[in-house]
């Protein structure tokens, strides 16, 4: 997954929020900086409405894609209360647009969040390491169907799906390769 978010990538996301509320807030001009102390905002200026994203965490990598898109929620939900009710805001109507769009409805940015995403993140690359290591033609044995074989294995990441044959039970299963390496491997 990319983890930098450029214009395209920004616009997808608020296009996507354009189709569920019925609003254009993806026509809405961009404008970026590289702030290090504001992620993002958005500006109700009657001539010049616009959305602001900061550079500096939208194009690095390592700013989790969670909060990315938490912040384009964020923002999209003050453009939705100030169309929908003339405010401008993290006040009521904020946070119900917050609910409705998905986003978390708190004022700030917390750290906490990112590093809890980052920490998910590790722990699923050392997944993924492990699960790399199981390949077709693997062994195993499963507690119903006794003992197969992995013939293929399909999917990205820890949501790879393991095709294995059992030749006693005369099945071919789809199992999650997570659970394979955390139960059935000999």
């Amino acid at each position: 997954m990319e983890d930098i978010f450029d214009e395209k990538k920004i616009r997808a996301e608020l296009k996507r929020l354009d189709d569920f509320t019925g609003l254009k807030g993806a026509t809405l001009p961009i404008k970026f900086g590289k702030a290090k102390t504001s992620l993002a905002y958005f500006s109700p200026a009657k001539d010049n409405m616009h959305f602001y994203f900061s550079n500096f965490y939208f194009q690095d990598p390592e700013f989790p894609v969670e909060d990315k898109n938490d912040v384009i929620r964020h923002e999209y939900a003050h453009y939705m209360d100030y169309v929908i009710n003339g405010v401008c805001g993290h006040g009521v109507t904020w946070k119900m647009c917050c609910n409705r769009i998905g986003a978390r409805p708190i004022r700030c940015y917390n750290i906490k969040n990112s590093d809890r995403y980052l920490k998910l993140h590790e722990a699923e690359d050392r997944e993924n390491a492990e699960l790399d290591k199981i390949k077709v033609g693997t062994p195993l044995t499963h507690p119903m169907y006794g003992k197969g074989t992995i013939i293929s294995i399909t999917g990205e990441g820890t949501s790879r799906l393991a095709v294995v044959i059992f030749p006693d039970a005369e099945k071919t299963k789809y199992l999650s390769l997570s659970w394979v390496h955390s139960n059935l491997l000999i």
